[in-house]
């Protein structure tokens, strides 16, 4: 099953007051749905992210009877669950912006809150879940080779924080430039 966040014309128009959460009914007609990257069944809902590049994304919670608040603007890199935890990745690399942040989504009346847990010196990318119950990640934007060539870097959430590993599965090459692009379709791990 796919999730969909929808996005009601009338609070594009109207624009949101980023200090309340903007909640929308089901989708009707007239309302423009796009299919999320990143879901995760949670809090009696479901956690949705998109990732559009410089031109943002957004992390929604869609509660049981499809009504949808707006928890956070930014490109959603990653949802997991690890230990009991709500974690979600967000970050941007664009042109010499390269920068990631981590979140814990936690219960609060209904719909989640989400707490700021760190920043990331690059964008993570290619979030899994793995079968041991680990989470790993890439880094990009942190490091280049001598030949001027994007270097990504695995990590691992721990209970201590974040470390680097070797459990992540090597991103795939793209094209003649040597940038990388991580396999979308590997799922978990």
């Amino acid at each position: 099953m796919r999730a969909a966040l929808i996005f009601p014309s009338v609070l594009v128009l109207s624009g949101c007051n980023q200090t309340e959460p903007a909640t929308s009914s089901p989708a009707t007609h007239a309302e423009r749905t796009e299919v999320a990257a990143h879901t995760l069944a949670s809090f009696g809902g479901h956690l949705l992210g998109t990732d559009h590049g410089e031109w943002g994304g957004v992390l929604v919670f869609e509660d049981a009877d499809g009504a949808q608040t707006e928890l956070l603007k930014d490109n959603v890199r990653g949802i997991v669950s690890y230990n009991g935890r709500v974690l979600v990745f967000t970050g941007l690399n664009h042109l010499d912006v390269a920068r990631g942040d981590l979140y814990e989504a936690m219960p609060y009346r209904g719909v989640p809150r989400l707490k700021h847990l760190g920043y990331f010196p690059g964008t993570p990318t290619d979030v899994v879940s793995r079968r041991d119950g680990s989470v790993t990640f890439l880094m990009s934007g942190v490091r280049f080779s001598k030949d001027g060539s994007e270097v990504m870097d695995c990590y691992e959430v721990t209970q201590s924080g974040i470390k680097h590993s070797n459990k992540c599965d090597p991103p795939e090459p793209l094209g003649s430039n040597k940038s990388f692009k991580p396999n979308p379709l590997r799922g978990s791990a």
